[in-house]
């Protein structure tokens, strides 16, 4: 697409002819539109070549990233998140669910095209999609009694979840970070960015948990 701050005189550009005025004797143009079209056309080639893409969320709400492209809003549901954006908020609080979305507005998302409609106005992106087959090999190289580095994500009252790199957090259970009788909450033992050495207790593919 073509940034209207960077064009100079001379430019070669696409628009769209919107009207014209024939009293002044002028054709009504729009870069914009021009720009939305060319920007449909190539998510639309997106989604039968299945390619993965980066984008990057310019708003959230509590059920989708928002993504603009060209003044077009295009979603990221939630449903689509790979566990490690998924918002895992205990009791479901929409508050908390807003909060952690937000938190991931202008992170890099490797995507795929999922649904795109004639008129442009609904184009579904897919995070899980998009490293889907990557997953599925880590996932599958991944044993029990493996003994892997990862990185603390965050918490819930019950554990902490831990990045280990197969694109799938792994939840360490509150009773199985440390050999002390009393802990009231992960973030006595750990904390958010901890790089730590874990051990796969188990690995469920079916149910995509370790």
């Amino acid at each position: 697409t073509v940034d209207l701050n960077s064009l100079k005189s001379g430019d070669h550009v696409d628009v769209m002819v919107l009207g014209d005025s024939v009293e002044r004797g002028l054709l009504i143009l729009s870069l914009k539109r021009a720009n939305q079209i060319k920007s449909l056309t190539n998510l639309s080639k997106f989604f039968n070549s299945e390619e993965v893409i980066t984008v990057r969320p310019t708003e959230a709400n509590k059920g989708w990233l928002l993504v603009d492209i060209d003044g077009l809003k295009w979603f990221i549901p939630v449903s689509q998140l790979t566990p490690l954006h998924y918002p895992r908020v205990e009791g479901a609080d929409p508050s908390k669910i807003l909060e952690h979305l937000e938190s991931l507005v202008w992170v890099e998302f490797k995507v795929r095209v999922i649904n795109v409609d004639e008129a442009g106005k609904k184009i579904i992106f897919s995070e899980k999609a998009a490293i889907q087959e990557n997953r599925e090999k880590a996932l599958g190289n991944l044993k029990v009694g493996d003994v892997v580095t990862g990185t603390v994500m965050r918490f819930t009252d019950y554990g902490a979840f831990v990045d280990i790199g197969v694109h799938q957090d792994g939840l360490v259970h509150i009773s199985q970070l440390t050999n002390k009788k009393f802990v009231r909450h992960p973030m006595e033992i750990v904390s958010v960015g901890d790089v730590v050495e874990v051990k796969v207790m188990s690995v469920d593919l079916a149910k995509k948990r370790i």
